[in-house]
């Protein structure tokens, strides 16, 4: 299986995990709109972050989300 990896962030901060559900719960007690990202490699291999958005080939945006809900879907070309 090949490895990856959630990574959330906000205005404020980030947050990454293999665990959706554990980025999920850390964003939903902050008030700021969050995206949420699946990232095509381990959490241990850096990388860049430009704007908020992970710099690694095949990274997925899965939306932005407030307190956990649906806040609005864009893509980014």
């Amino acid at each position: 299986m090949k490895e990856f990896h959630f990574y959330g962030s906000s205005v404020c901060e980030w947050k990454t995990s293999i665990d959706i559900h554990e980025v999920i719960n850390h964003f939903k007690k902050q008030p700021e709109i969050y995206s949420l990202w699946l990232v095509p490699v381990s959490d241990s291999v850096p990388y860049e972050i430009r704007w908020y958005q992970p710099q690694v080939e095949g990274s997925i945006y899965l939306g932005s989300f407030k307190k956990g809900k649906l806040s609005s879907i864009h893509t980014n070309n």
